[in-house]
This record gives structure tokens, C-alpha cells and sequence, in this order.
């Protein structure tokens, strides 16, 4: 065959050379020694073509990719390796052991302080370095860190601490030493702390379009603190107006909302709710609670209301409704109805009583029972009224409490006697012993 290829410079390197005459059809000459890459090999004075040519790569054979002639002379040329000491290639390489400048390096742009106080200092862009890496440029953009990994970070670290910043994904997060996370803002701009993803999990979320979210277990969520004077903690707006605040006032809690003259609100202070202007006044007799068509449903209480006043006679404490269970002694009777209304110390109650008997003595005829007991102050004697009692006849007859008791008792008020009735008196009146009366009286 014959081979058109490169002429080799053999003269300017150091080799070891083996020659040999082909046989018809050759394509492999063993028993070679050579380092892979390393290697040339001609035929008939023609530098042949790596893998073009042939192929060298197991260091002790040569193939030849197209088959050799009778007699085509061949040489197998093993260069000599070697490595270099003292010494870098103008590009890569590694630098076992320190580089000391003693005065400055400069490279285009790259500045090597080296008689900066502690360790040196690097600039780039700058011939006056003041950090161990100080970076100047005109553009917006001083430095850049750039991994061929999906996750790309830097290391800020003191004596005890280190914190790693990592961008991956689109999210920016930082790393304590541990590796655990604090702090992340992800793709979607939301600002995270104590939490990798936006929701409702524990931590600090800030969000994009202006709302956070504040979220502890168990513990305090919020904390703010106004130093040295009262007034406005929280300042509540719309459209950039406010419309209320949460603050201080004589170092206590008050909430207001609305402004100037239409402005209400609370201040909570000394054991009480005080009404407030929107100007954080304490107001009186001007603001209400609530309104002929939006009402609050029920209040509960536990001592009293002043209504029209504030002297103790202003004072309601008590509104009771209820029933209860009217008797007589030595008797039966049969209750088809008794109630009771209590508003403050004024007792009305009503009753309808079927079947009524009772012995035919002179005992004085009482019905018993009544909820509260009648005052004893006041003259102590109230009066009721009997509006039923089936056929009989009670005309000329008045329903009367007693002091400091429960009873009721029947009077005479037509004139004919100054006595109470007694049980025959009443069972001469009524024949089917039927009655339904009212009673308004005074308790305790």
C-alpha cells in the first residue's frame, strides 16, 4: 500500500523506535511497549493518523485499519513521558504549596496585594484592593458564582458559624451550619422563615403582593412594642385614609375605629370598658351600642344595669322569669298553670288552680308557695287580684301577700268583716273550687 500523511519531528523528542518489514495483508504487530497516546507510527517514511490510520490504545499491539503490503516498511515510534518540576504550563495545572507576592501583581485588571496587613488582598477592577476579594465594575453586576450543578451556593463563615447560600430550582436559601434551612425565597417571590414551602405550616411567610402570614405553635405569633409613650400601635387603613388603630391610652389597651364626630371605640382599663371617641377621648353619653334595626342578640350579667341614671335607685340587678308550684296545707288542689316574672324586687306572679280541697274548719285558708318571699318594709302588704273562679263568688274578697312570707291570703274589702277567710268562708264562695288570680309584690 501506499500512505500520504505527516512528517514527524523525531529529532526534538526523546523515543524509543522499532522497525519492521510487513507481510501481505497485515493489519496487527504485537509484542509493541508504549503508553497509550504516546505513540507514532509510519509506514514507508509517512507519519500515519491516529484512529484515522490506526488505533494504539492497549500499550503492546497496534492495529492497522487498512491492510499492510509486502515489504511496506514500518517503524513504531514509543515517545518518552516525563513531567516537569518546578515549573507551571502557561495554562491549568495545580500549585502544591503557597504563592508569596511580596509586592503587588497586576494582570489585566487582576490586582495581587500583597503587602496588605493580614493575608493580601485580591481586586478586581481596582489597583487598591481593601478586602481580602474587592471587586469593582461599572456594570450593575460586581461578581458571579456560576455551578454546573442544579444547585449552586457560597460559604460566609467566622470562627464558630458558617451559613451557605444556595440557589436551585428558582428558590434562594440559606443554610446554617448543620444544614438545616432558615430562610428561603422561592420562585414564586414569597419570602419564608422557618418553613420550605408557602401554606399554613409554622413560620414566617411574606408574600409578593403585600400579605404575611405569622404562624407559632403554642406560643405568641405577634409581638408589638411602642417604647416610652401612649398612642397608635396598629394604624388600620384603607386607600391610604385610616379608619381605625389599635393602641395605648394611660398605658392601657383601646381600640377605635372611624373619625372625628362618626368615630367610636373601647378603652379597657382598671376593671372597665370605657367608651372612646375616634380621637382616643374618653367620651360620655355619646356613643351606643347598637342600633333600632341591628341589634346585639342576648347580654349576660352578672350584677346590674343603670338605666336613666347612676345612682343606686337607677339600678336594675335582677330579671327572672320562671315558674313555681303553688300548695295548701291540709289540702289538695290540682295546678293547671303558675308563673312567675321578677324585675329587680318587683314579683309578678299568676296562677290557675282546679280541684281546691280542703277540710271545712276555721283555719285560715292560705295558698303557699310563692316564689320570693314579700318584704317586710313598706307597708309589706300587696294586693292581687282574682279574675276566675268558676261558679262561685269572690266579690267583696281581696288577694293579699304577708310580710316576710311566701302565702297569700283572702280578705274581706266590702265592709262585712275585718278578718282573713278561713277554709269554711272560702268553700262557701267556691263550689268548684276553680281560681285564677295575679299578684304583683315586693321581695327583698
Amino acid at each position: 500500500m501506499s500512505y500520504l500523511g505527516r512528517t514527524g519531528k523525531l529529532s526534538q523528542r526523546a523515543y524509543n523506535k522499532l522497525s519492521f518489514l510487513a507481510t501481505a495483508g497485515q493489519t496487527v504487530k504485537a509484542g509493541l511497549s508504549y503508553v497509550a497516546g504516546f505513540v507514532e507510527v509510519y509506514v514507508n517514511g509517512t507519519l500515519l493518523t491516529d484512529v484515522v490510520d490506526y488505533s494504539a490504545s492497549n500499550g503492546n499491539s497496534v492495529t492497522f485499519l487498512v491492510a499492510l503490503s509486502v515489504d511496506d516498511e514500518v517503524t513504531v515510534v514509543s515517545l518518552k513521558t516525563f513531567v516537569a518540576a518546578n515549573m507551571l504550563p502557561l495554562s491549568g495545572g495545580t500549585l502544591n504549596g503557597d504563592l508569596d507576592v511580596a509586592g503587588s501583581v497586576t494582570a489585566d485588571g487582576l490586582v495581587v496585594d500583597g503587602t496588605a496587613t493580614v493575608f493580601g488582598n485580591v481586586g478586581i477592577g481596582t489597583s487598591f484592593p481593601t478586602a481580602p476579594l474587592h471587586t469593582v465594575s461599572s456594570e450593575n453586576l460586581v461578581a458571579k458564582f456560576s455551578s454546573s450543578d442544579v444547585t449552586s451556593g457560597i460559604r460566609i463563615e467566622d470562627t464558630t458559624t458558617s451559613y451557605d447560600f444556595y440557589v436551585d430550582s428558582g428558590n434562594l436559601r440559606i443554610n446554617n451550619t448543620a444544614g438545616s434551612e432558615k430562610m428561603r425565597l422561592d420562585s414564586a417571590g414569597n419570602l419564608l422563615v422557618g418553613k420550605t414551602a408557602a401554606g399554613t405550616a409554622e413560620g414566617v411567610q411574606i408574600e409578593p403582593a403585600g400579605a404575611i402570614s405569622l404562624v407559632r405553635d403554642g406560643s405568641t405569633p405577634l409581638y408589638l412594642n411602642r417604647l416610652t409613650s401612649d398612642g397608635t400601635i396598629i394604624d388600620l387603613r384603607k386607600n391610604g385614609t385610616t379608619v381605625g388603630s389599635i393602641g395605648t391610652i394611660y398605658g392601657y389597651t383601646k381600640i377605635t375605629s372611624g373619625n372625628g364626630a362618626n368615630g367610636s371605640g373601647l378603652f379597657f382599663g382598671d376593671g372597665k370598658i370605657y367608651p372612646v371617641a375616634a380621637d382616643s377621648v374618653i367620651t360620655d353619653n355619646a356613643i351606643d351600642i347598637g342600633d333600632p334595626t341591628l341589634r346585639f342578640k342576648d347580654l349576660h350579667l352578672s350584677g346590674g344595669v343603670y338605666l336613666g341614671g347612676t345612682a343606686a335607685a337607677n339600678k336594675l340587678d335582677d330579671y327572672e322569669e320562671g315558674t313555681w308550684t303553688p300548695y295548701i296545707d291540709n289540702g289538695t288542689l290540682v295546678v293547671a298553670g303558675a308563673t312567675y316574672t321578677k324585675v329587680g324586687r318587683l314579683v309578678t306572679v299568676q296562677a290557675y288552680l282546679q280541684n281546691i280541697s280542703i277540710p271545712n274548719t276555721t283555719a285560715i285558708f292560705y295558698i303557699k308557695g310563692l316564689p320570693f318571699a314579700q318584704t317586710n318594709t313598706g307597708g309589706s302588704y300587696n294586693s292581687g287580684q282574682i279574675s276566675y273562679c268558676g261558679n262561685g263568688n269572690f266579690s267583696g274578697i281581696g288577694l293579699l301577700t304577708q310580710p316576710s312570707a311566701t302565702v297569700l291570703y283572702m280578705h274581706y274589702i266590702d265592709g262585712t268583716g275585718s278578718s282573713q277567710l278561713t277554709n269554711a268562708q272560702f268553700l262557701s264562695r267556691s263550689t268548684t273550687g276553680q281560681l285564677i288570680f295575679q299578684i304583683t309584690y315586693m321581695s327583698n
